[in-house]
Protein backbone atom coordinates (compact mmCIF):
# COMPACT_ATOMS: atom_id res chain seq x y z
CA UNK A 1 0.00 0.00 0.00
CA UNK A 2 2.75 2.29 0.58
CA UNK A 3 1.30 4.48 3.32
CA UNK A 4 4.04 6.88 4.79
CA UNK A 5 4.21 6.57 8.59
CA UNK A 6 4.62 10.22 8.94
CA UNK A 7 1.52 11.02 6.94
CA UNK A 8 -0.15 9.05 9.35
CA UNK A 9 1.00 10.05 12.12
CA UNK A 10 0.27 13.78 11.23
CA UNK A 11 -3.67 12.81 10.51
CA UNK A 12 -3.72 11.80 13.92
CA UNK A 13 -2.50 14.33 15.83
CA UNK A 14 -3.96 16.95 13.76
CA UNK A 15 -6.99 15.01 14.02
CA UNK A 16 -6.83 14.64 17.82
CA UNK A 17 -6.02 18.69 18.14
CA UNK A 18 -9.34 19.73 16.16
CA UNK A 19 -11.51 16.88 17.43
CA UNK A 20 -10.56 18.13 21.75
CA UNK A 21 -10.25 22.03 20.50
CA UNK A 22 -14.12 21.27 19.04
CA UNK A 23 -15.11 19.21 22.49
CA UNK A 24 -14.10 22.08 25.19
CA UNK A 25 -14.89 24.39 22.34
CA UNK A 26 -18.62 23.27 23.21
CA UNK A 27 -18.52 22.53 26.68
CA UNK A 28 -18.39 18.91 27.64
CA UNK A 29 -16.45 17.20 30.79
CA UNK A 30 -13.56 14.85 30.96
CA UNK A 31 -15.84 11.43 29.93
CA UNK A 32 -16.70 13.50 26.53
CA UNK A 33 -13.47 14.92 26.38
CA UNK A 34 -11.85 11.22 26.53
CA UNK A 35 -14.36 10.03 24.43
CA UNK A 36 -13.83 12.63 22.03
CA UNK A 37 -9.79 12.26 22.33
CA UNK A 38 -9.86 8.27 21.41
CA UNK A 39 -12.52 8.29 18.46
CA UNK A 40 -10.14 10.86 16.78
CA UNK A 41 -7.20 8.39 17.40
CA UNK A 42 -8.90 5.57 15.73
CA UNK A 43 -10.66 7.24 12.58
CA UNK A 44 -7.31 8.14 10.93
CA UNK A 45 -5.73 4.18 10.29
CA UNK A 46 -9.27 3.45 9.50
CA UNK A 47 -9.66 6.08 6.50
CA UNK A 48 -6.03 5.62 5.00
CA UNK A 49 -6.27 1.73 5.45
CA UNK A 50 -9.47 1.30 4.63
CA UNK A 51 -10.22 4.00 1.52
CA UNK A 52 -7.47 3.26 -0.06
CA UNK A 53 -6.94 1.09 -3.42
CA UNK A 54 -3.62 -0.03 -4.52
CA UNK A 55 -1.88 3.09 -3.39
CA UNK A 56 -4.27 5.23 -4.68
CA UNK A 57 -7.48 7.41 -2.67
CA UNK A 58 -10.78 6.19 -3.12
CA UNK A 59 -14.18 8.14 -2.50
CA UNK A 60 -14.95 5.52 0.55
CA UNK A 61 -13.94 7.75 2.87
CA UNK A 62 -12.16 11.07 1.20
CA UNK A 63 -15.33 12.26 0.23
CA UNK A 64 -17.79 14.26 2.53
CA UNK A 65 -20.67 11.88 2.92
CA UNK A 66 -17.93 8.75 3.69
CA UNK A 67 -16.62 10.73 6.39
CA UNK A 68 -19.99 11.60 7.94
CA UNK A 69 -20.26 7.71 8.07
CA UNK A 70 -17.35 6.94 9.69
CA UNK A 71 -17.79 9.75 12.23
CA UNK A 72 -21.33 8.47 13.26
CA UNK A 73 -20.70 5.19 13.27
CA UNK A 74 -17.31 5.37 15.59
CA UNK A 75 -19.35 7.76 17.87
CA UNK A 76 -22.50 5.67 18.00
CA UNK A 77 -21.07 3.25 21.12
CA UNK A 78 -21.05 6.21 23.48
CA UNK A 79 -24.58 7.18 22.77
CA UNK A 80 -25.15 4.08 25.11
CA UNK A 81 -22.61 5.62 28.15
CA UNK A 82 -22.79 9.14 27.58
CA UNK A 83 -25.97 11.63 28.08
CA UNK A 84 -27.43 13.02 24.77
CA UNK A 85 -26.15 16.26 25.01
CA UNK A 86 -23.09 15.09 25.39
CA UNK A 87 -23.11 12.50 22.52
CA UNK A 88 -23.75 15.31 20.14
CA UNK A 89 -20.55 16.97 21.97
CA UNK A 90 -18.84 13.53 20.89
CA UNK A 91 -20.42 13.40 17.38
CA UNK A 92 -18.86 16.62 16.50
CA UNK A 93 -15.61 16.28 17.19
CA UNK A 94 -15.35 13.18 15.88
CA UNK A 95 -16.54 14.78 12.27
CA UNK A 96 -13.89 17.35 13.19
CA UNK A 97 -11.72 14.64 12.97
CA UNK A 98 -12.50 13.27 10.27
CA UNK A 99 -12.74 16.86 8.41
CA UNK A 100 -9.11 17.58 9.43
CA UNK A 101 -7.71 14.61 7.38
CA UNK A 102 -9.82 15.34 4.31
CA UNK A 103 -8.43 18.88 4.50
CA UNK A 104 -4.91 17.52 4.87
CA UNK A 105 -5.53 15.49 1.94
CA UNK A 106 -6.98 17.94 -0.24
CA UNK A 107 -3.71 19.91 0.20
CA UNK A 108 -1.57 17.18 -0.89
CA UNK A 109 -1.22 16.10 -4.55
CA UNK A 110 -3.66 12.46 -3.59
CA UNK A 111 -6.53 14.86 -3.54
CA UNK A 112 -10.17 14.03 -2.12
CA UNK A 113 -13.59 13.39 -3.64
CA UNK A 114 -16.17 16.13 -3.94
CA UNK A 115 -19.26 15.34 -5.90
CA UNK A 116 -17.41 11.89 -7.16
CA UNK A 117 -14.63 14.36 -8.64
CA UNK A 118 -10.92 13.37 -7.54
CA UNK A 119 -9.84 17.54 -6.71
CA UNK A 120 -6.23 18.66 -4.94
CA UNK A 121 -5.04 21.85 -4.80
CA UNK A 122 -1.54 20.38 -4.93
CA UNK A 123 0.54 21.96 -2.41
CA UNK A 124 2.12 19.36 -0.88
CA UNK A 125 3.17 15.54 -1.23
CA UNK A 126 2.05 13.36 1.56
CA UNK A 127 5.57 12.70 2.62
CA UNK A 128 6.85 16.51 2.85
CA UNK A 129 8.84 16.86 6.40
CA UNK A 130 8.07 20.69 6.78
CA UNK A 131 4.82 20.35 5.55
CA UNK A 132 3.71 17.01 7.94
CA UNK A 133 5.80 18.93 11.04
CA UNK A 134 4.61 22.45 10.68
CA UNK A 135 0.56 20.49 10.64
CA UNK A 136 2.00 18.22 13.61
CA UNK A 137 2.77 21.48 15.67
CA UNK A 138 -0.89 22.96 15.02
CA UNK A 139 -2.21 19.97 16.15
CA UNK A 140 -0.05 19.67 19.07
CA UNK A 141 -0.85 23.27 19.92
CA UNK A 142 -4.97 22.67 19.31
CA UNK A 143 -4.49 19.95 22.04
CA UNK A 144 -2.50 21.30 24.56
CA UNK A 145 -4.77 24.38 24.52
CA UNK A 146 -8.06 22.49 24.78
CA UNK A 147 -6.22 20.30 27.51
CA UNK A 148 -5.22 23.77 29.27
CA UNK A 149 -9.20 24.85 28.60
CA UNK A 150 -10.55 21.57 30.07
CA UNK A 151 -12.15 22.16 32.93
CA UNK A 152 -12.62 19.48 35.72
Amino acid sequence: MGLDVLNLRTHIIVGVGAASFIAVSLGCDLDCYLASTLIAMIHHPIIDYVSHDRGRRTALFHSIPGLYSLALVTSLPFLFVIPLSEFVVVFASSMASCLSHWVLDLLTFGGVYIRRRRVSLRLFKYDDPSANLSFQVLGLLLFLYSLASLTF
